[in-house]
């Protein structure tokens, strides 16, 4: 009986400092930040990888930044969409240090593919403070448009008003 409450004892001394460390175990936010002419299903084949994978689907949780950006359609060949409060870098790298300042996770990884690359390097330019020191983990960068777009620049030549493709045509050397 003195050994049975030696082993509780120590469970819960033990359990004590699990619930401690709880907070170190909360899932990871991954926010994924599209490209030009894309969404969210940009990224649907590698959030798929993510969530069947037994050994870390349980560590993130997967979210998204989304902004409105020209869509192709014959119909609208010669129409051109520009985006009002994200028809620039600074005004993306603004909403995105908005949605990342409201959200609670403790810490986040920022993902971004082209266009998405080039506004999460603004938004580190401009709003990387304390904050955001202590909470973003990891930066990954799928062929993000630094040196611009050779496609951006050929397509601005139809599309001459799109805000979208001049940023990318403005970095193409």
């Amino acid at each position: 009986q003195n050994n049975q409450l030696k082993i509780e004892s120590e469970i819960k001394s033990f359990a004590s400092h699990f619930s401690h460390l709880r907070q170190f175990l909360k899932k990871r936010k991954i926010y994924f930040v599209h490209g030009f002419a894309g969404n969210q299903k940009t990224w649907d084949k590698l959030v798929k990888v993510i969530s069947e994978d037994s050994e870390i689907k349980d560590l993130f949780e997967i979210c998204y930044y989304n902004y409105p950006t020209f869509t192709f359609s014959p119909v609208k060949l010669f129409k051109i969409f520009i985006p009002r409060k994200y028809d620039s870098l600074y005004g993306n790298a603004k909403s995105l240090n908005t949605r990342l300042e409201s959200d609670n996770s403790d810490r986040y990884i920022l993902v971004g593919h082209s266009l998405g690359g080039l506004i999460i390097r603004e938004f580190l330019i401009n709003y990387f403070i304390s904050i955001h020191k202590r909470k973003l983990e990891k930066v990954i960068l799928f062929a993000p448009a630094h040196n611009g777009s050779r496609w951006a620049s050929a397509m601005s030549l139809v599309y001459r008003k799109n805000i979208h493709l001049q940023i990318l045509t403005k970095y193409y050397r």
